[in-house]
C-alpha cells in the first residue's frame, strides 16, 4: 500500500481532524506497511500524541523530531540516549528475528523508505549494506548495526560548527 493510501485511510479515520485514535493508527500502518509489529509501543518514538486526548497526531508519523535541540553533546552520549530507539529499529528490520539484517531485509527495508520519503538506489542500497556488514558475513548483527551509527555521527559534523569556524 503506497503512502498516499495511508495518508486517506488516516484522513478517513479522522473525520479530517489529523488525530486518530492510537487503536486506528496502528490498524492502519499495519495494513499499510504489511508488517506486523508492536505499533502501540512503537508509537511514543514514530508520531506524536496529543497529551490530553492520547489521539495520535497522523500527520508526525515517521517524521524526525527537529524541536530537540542538543549542544556540546558527546557521540558516547548521543548513542547512549539512542540506543534504545537504534535497537527498536533493528528488531523491526529483523522480520524473522534471527538476529541479524539480511540482505534482503535491508532491501525491503529500503523499498518501505522509498514509500514514505526517501527513495533509494539500488546500487546504493547495496554499498550501505556492504558498508555495514564489517565482518564481511553478508549480514548486519546488533553491534554492527550500532557501530554504523556511531561513525555516522561522527563524520557528520554540526552545520552550526562549520559556520563558527
Amino acid at each position: 500500500m503506497a503512502v498516499d493510501s495511508l495518508s486517506l485511510i488516516f484522513c478517513f479515520l479522522s473525520g479530517g481532524t489529523g488525530f486518530v485514535s492510537v487503536n486506528d493508527w496502528c490498524l492502519a500502518l499495519e495494513k499499510g506497511t504489511d508488517l506486523k509489529l508492536p505499533w502501540r509501543l512503537l508509537r511514543p518514538k514514530l508520531a506524536e500524541a496529543d497529551p490530553h486526548s492520547g489521539l495520535v497526531k497522523y500527520a508526525t508519523t515517521f517524521q524526525e523530531d527537529t524541536s530537540v535541540k542538543e549542544e556540546d553533546v558527546t557521540v558516547a552520549e548521543v548513542l547512549y540516549r539512542n540506543k534504545s530507539s537504534l535497537e527498536s529499529i533493528f528488531r523491526i528490520l529483523d522480520k524473522d528475528n534471527s538476529g541479524y539484517i539480511s540482505m534482503d531485509e535491508f532491501s525491503q527495508a529500503c523499498e518501505l523508505l522509498g514509500e514514505w520519503q526517501i527513495e533509494i538506489p539500488q546500487q546504493q542500497m547495496i554499498e550501505m549494506a556492504k558498508s555495514m556488514d564489517m565482518n564481511k558475513d553478508g549480514k548486519i548483527d546488533l553491534n554492527e548495526f550500532l557501530e554504523t551509527f556511531r561513525i555516522v555521527n561522527q563524520e557528520c559534523p554540526d552545520v552550526e560548527e562549520d559556520e563558527e569556524d
